[in-house]
C-alpha cells in the first residue's frame, strides 16, 4: 500500500513538507485507520487520490492543488467526525 500523501511530499523534494506530512501521519494514524474502515469514505478517498494523480500526470499543478485541498478538507471533516463521535 502506497501512502499518496507521503509519496507526493517525497517527490516534491521539499523537506519541510515531508517532515510535516510525517508528523501528521504519526498523529492521525488511528483516525486514518478508522476512516478507511468506512467503505463510503474509503471509496471517496480513492476517487480523490485518483483525481490528484490524474492532474499531476497531466502536469496541471493548479488543478492538482485544488483537488488536494478538497481532499484534505474532506479528510479533516471526516477525522473530526470520527474523533468527536460518541
Amino acid at each position: 500500500v502506497v501512502d499518496l500523501h507521503r509519496l507526493i511530499a517525497t517527490l516534491s523534494a521539499n523537506r519541510r513538507l515531508a517532515a510535516q506530512v510525517e508528523q501528521i501521519n504519526t498523529e492521525l494514524r488511528l483516525a486514518r485507520s478508522r476512516s478507511g474502515s468506512t467503505p463510503a469514505r474509503a471509496a471517496l478517498a480513492l476517487a480523490e487520490h485518483e483525481e490528484i494523480i490524474n492532474h499531476l500526470a497531466a502536469r496541471d499543478p493548479e488543478k492538482a492543488a485544488l483537488a488536494m485541498r478538497s481532499h484534505l478538507s474532506g479528510s479533516l471533516a471526516n477525522t473530526l467526525a470520527l474523533v468527536y463521535s460518541p
